[in-house]
């Protein structure tokens, strides 16, 4: 089976309360996936701070550009509830800062499939 190792964009799909949110992903580059692992963690002389929740929210936010629910019949717009009018709009890349309101877990739970898929290289070039 043929494998495009740079598709452009990739979706990460995550369950939540009976649907599947898509998170819509552009590539990274090297020195942004660098930078995300290095962020990791912060070294200092007798300790290891771990600051990875933090470092993976960064990382999606910086190459986050869209957000979908998956549905039956295809994707279909995320809502959510504006906080200055309390009424509920789509939430699309026009909504100024609409980042800030996918919320923070859906964040680490895709950068985690990116350490995922990292490891797992590294665990099949280890058995090789």
């Amino acid at each position: 089976m043929a494998v495009n190792i740079n598709p452009g964009i990739t979706k990460i799909e995550i369950p939540y309360g009976g649907q599947t949110v898509v998170l819509v992903l552009r590539d990274y580059t090297t020195d942004e996936f660098c930078q995300f692992q290095k962020n990791r963690f912060k070294f200092a002389p007798g300790k290891v701070d771990d600051h990875s929740s933090q470092a993976r929210i960064e990382f999606i936010e910086t190459i986050l550009i869209d957000i979908k629910i998956k549905t039956e019949a295809g994707e279909e717009e995320v809502f959510f509830t504006d906080p200055a009018t309390g009424e509920e709009k789509p939430l699309t890349p026009s909504v100024p800062n609409w980042k800030k309101y996918v919320q923070a877990s859906f964040k680490c739970a895709a950068a985690m499939v990116f350490e995922g898929m990292s490891a797992s290289l590294e665990q099949t070039t280890l058995k090789n």
